[in-house]
């Protein structure tokens, strides 16, 4: 909620889209946004580059996206990243979603950081993740 409030919730990240992959009908929906100065690693997931959006456009394309493909979703969390005090990324992802960022080096003047998620509902009644991200 504090993200939201005033310019937080306005200033423009590159952004990308990704979601969940397996035997159900809907997905999990989940995005990264981030600064000029990241270089961001998807690590072999597929993803959507929406150019640059707002928290708040964040919120309406994840509306529009569940909409547009019938599903019912969850409502999206986000959490800030954070380097030497300033903000440098954002994740925002659905619930049975475990989305991590992670600082690999920096690449020059930017910073490189690597995304991985394990998608946490379960398909064979044992309760754990879908998949070990290594195997991606």
């Amino acid at each position: 909620a504090r993200a939201m409030a005033g310019d937080a919730g306005s200033q423009k990240w590159n952004t990308y889209r990704f979601e969940t992959v397996g035997p159900l009908a809907e997905q999990r929906i989940a995005y990264v946004l981030f600064g000029d100065d990241v270089v961001m690693d998807m690590w072999h997931t597929p993803f959507v580059n929406l150019g640059k959006m707002s928290l708040r456009e964040v919120l309406g394309n994840h509306d529009a996206t569940l909409k547009e493909r019938m599903w019912i979703g969850t409502p999206i969390t986000f959490q800030e990243y954070r380097r030497g005090g300033k903000v440098i990324a954002y994740t925002a992802n659905e619930s049975q979603m475990e989305v991590d960022l992670w600082e690999m080096a920096a690449a020059g003047s930017k910073v490189d950081i690597r995304m991985i998620y394990l998608d946490r509902r379960s398909f064979s009644g044992g309760g754990g993740p879908l998949a070990d991200p290594g195997s991606r």
